[in-house]
């Protein structure tokens, strides 16, 4: 547990304090000793509109995967990009991507579902907030790169 707390305050840091430059912002969701989630490329839907974005899990351990042509191989990242209805607080993939442990990857588009409701102190529900929520996203903000947060975050582990 200090451990998490330690490695969120730290995180927190980041978010405050980092500004390396990079063009575009990133919101850190949530760090602890699993994972990393961190969200970029966020576009607010206006007028009823779906919002979207790219979802990053970044694992602290690399996961085996169960399933399909790529089963035992470990996974690093996973990479959604996602669809959200802010309102009704609900989203879904539009396409996934796989990072293995041996750079490798796999990508698919998702088929056409429906969108699912997430509980909100769930990881589901906090990226819901980041992209739904001004104040969540803009406490949550950072500028660093995608590659600068994972250094960072596998250096607090």
């Amino acid at each position: 547990m200090r451990r998490q707390k330690a490695l969120l305050i730290g995180l927190s840091v980041l978010a405050l304090v980092g500004c390396s430059g990079d063009a575009g912002d990133r919101y850190v969701v949530t760090a602890n000793d699993d994972i990393l989630v961190v969200l970029e490329d966020v576009v607010r839907g206006d007028g009823g509109a779906l919002s979207t974005a790219t979802v990053h899990y970044i694992l602290a351990v690399p996961q085996p995967l169960e399933e399909g042509q790529t089963a035992g191989r470990h996974i690093q990242r996973m990479t959604y990009r996602s669809r959200f209805d802010c309102p009704q607080r609900t989203w879904g993939s539009i396409s996934r991507s796989y990072t293995f442990e041996d750079g490798g990857t796999v990508s698919e588009t998702e088929s056409v579902t429906a969108l699912q409701p997430a509980a909100p102190d769930s990881v589901a529900g906090q990226i819901i907030a980041t992209v739904c929520d001004p104040a969540t996203a803009q406490a949550a903000r950072n500028h660093r790169s995608l590659e600068r947060l994972e250094q960072r975050y596998r250096a607090a582990l």
